[in-house]
């Protein structure tokens, strides 16, 4: 895992699968907690992601940035590393609730650290 305020680069991220598999493994627990099956095919791999470093904005710090894409190169999720071990996830699920019929779950989300991830549904009435 990355520590400190050694930067979270892509080579450090291939370094430490670990940080990816606690993150991918919250989110297809919040998946499969609201009733969805098959949540292995809707968490992408980290490999199929494109990788790269971003500067942020508000402190200068360096944030490795994993996006995805669909088939119509339409960004279909996100991951941000920081420096400092903080992570923000959302990747697009875009199916409806399995178990409440008028919501439709448009992503899934995941910030935090460590072992203090956090994650939710962002989810939307169906019309």
């Amino acid at each position: 895992m990355v520590t400190g305020s050694r930067a979270c680069t892509p080579e450090v991220l291939a370094c430490s699968p670990g940080l990816f598999d606690s993150i991918s493994s919250q989110l297809r627990l919040t998946l499969t907690k609201a009733g969805f099956t098959g949540v292995e095919s809707l968490i992408p791999e980290l490999g199929s992601g494109q990788t790269h470093e971003e500067k942020d904005p508000f402190d200068q710090s360096s944030v490795t940035v994993v996006t995805w894409y669909n088939q119509s190169n339409v960004k279909s999720g996100q991951i941000m590393l920081r420096a400092n071990n903080q992570v923000y996830a959302e990747i697009d699920i875009l199916k409806p609730h399995p178990k409440a019929p008028n919501r439709f779950v448009e992503l899934v989300l995941a910030w935090g650290s460590g072992d203090t991830l956090k994650t939710e549904l962002k989810m939307l009435d169906m019309p």
